[in-house]
């Protein structure tokens, strides 16, 4: 999996996420919520593994993950965690980018990581052997897919696709990202944003988080069940949280 989108539009920024995967792995509940000691987080939960790919925190920090790095890599037996579980525990830091940079990774499968944190957005990336860190724009819009999924020619064409697609429109937000996601190149089945194929994966789900200076409004489209499902977020300011 996936296919993740950031634009940013009018001080708020839109994060949305296509989680392709097996249909055994399919989630429906949506939102789980768990309280940690200086900040709050809200996550979907993978069934199987009981980890996540997309988490949102009462600071304002959105963290997704997405399956390989910049390469397809060849899948070897032995992994000794989830990546799922390793999104968790990024999470749940109180300096996430600096946990990333220090958290042991070895015998883990490669992987990415989109971290937008105290309004700064990053590419962390694990590909098997090295991380690495790549601060982004956080003005500019982008969207990422999984290498395990996509060729370099399909990412690129996608690229082109959110460019044509937000040049088009006429008002961007959050209700025409999802719909971008949702309906853009729907008779593609194999490499358009709803995928279906038959012998791997298919498109099960999308979730938003929409960021704003206090408040994040998280939606779940369960595309296997067809419900919507939408929590508000309050997000504390500086002065309401405290890690001394």
């Amino acid at each position: 999996m996936c296919t993740v989108s950031f634009v940013p539009v009018k001080g708020q920024y839109i994060f949305t996420f296509n989680r392709d995967e097996k249909p055994e792995r399919h989630t429906s509940q949506f939102i789980r919520h768990k309280k940690l000691l200086h900040k709050d987080i809200y996550f979907a939960q993978d069934s199987k593994g009981g980890g996540s790919w997309f988490i949102a925190d009462s600071i304002g920090n959105v963290i997704m993950l997405f399956n390989g790095a910049f390469k397809k890599h060849v899948k070897t037996a032995g992994y000794k965690k989830s990546r799922g579980i390793i999104l968790m525990e990024i999470a749940e830091a109180d300096n996430m980018l600096l946990f990333f940079k220090n958290i042991l990774l070895d015998e883990i499968e490669p992987f990415s990581v989109v971290l937008f944190e105290n309004k700064k957005l990053y590419r962390l990336t694990w590909n098997g052997m090295y991380r690495s860190v790549t601060q982004l724009l956080s003005q500019t819009s982008y969207i990422f897919s999984s290498a395990t999924l996509y060729s370099d020619d399909v990412q690129h064409q996608r690229r082109q696709w959110l460019y044509n697609y937000l040049q088009q429109t006429k008002e961007v937000n959050s209700h025409s990202v999802l719909n971008f996601h949702t309906a853009y190149n729907v008779e593609d089945k194999e490499n358009g944003l709803i995928i279906e194929r038959p012998e791997s994966c298919s498109t099960l789900s999308i979730s938003q988080a929409l960021v704003s200076d206090d408040a994040i409004q998280l939606t779940h489209v369960d595309l296997k069940n067809g419900q919507t499902y939408q929590q508000s977020i309050v997000v504390k300011t500086c002065n309401e949280v405290s890690f001394t």
